[in-house]
C-alpha cells in the first residue's frame, strides 16, 4: 500500500486526483495493480479495534479504476484468528 496526496498514481488515469474531503492535501492509500500477476492480493489491516456490545460501525470511501483491479471485501477477524467476510 502506498499513501499520497495531491493525486497521481503511476498509472495513467486510475488514481484519485486528490483525498475525499476534495483537498489536494487530504491523504490517501493505494496499490498499483498494473504490474502485480494474476491472482495476487493485496491486504490493508488495522490495529485491534474494540467493538462495542451493540455493534461498531466501519466506513470508507474508495475508488476503483482500471483494467486489472478486481474486487474489494472487507473482513474481520478475532484476536483468535478465525475471519468472517463481511463485505464484498
Amino acid at each position: 500500500w502506498n499513501v499520497d496526496q495531491g493525486g497521481s498514481t503511476s498509472s495513467f488515469n486510475t488514481g484519485p486526483a486528490h483525498g475525499q474531503a476534495g483537498s489536494m492535501l487530504d491523504n490517501y492509500a493505494y496499490i498499483e495493480t498494473s504490474s502485480g500477476s494474476v491472482g495476487m492480493a493485496s491486504v490493508l489491516t488495522t490495529p485491534p479495534l474494540q467493538m462495542s456490545a451493540i455493534g461498531g460501525q466501519l466506513s470508507f470511501y474508495y475508488s476503483m479504476h482500471g483494467a486489472t483491479i478486481g474486487t474489494l471485501s472487507v473482513s474481520s477477524c478475532t484476536l483468535a484468528g478465525v475471519c468472517t467476510q463481511l463485505w464484498t
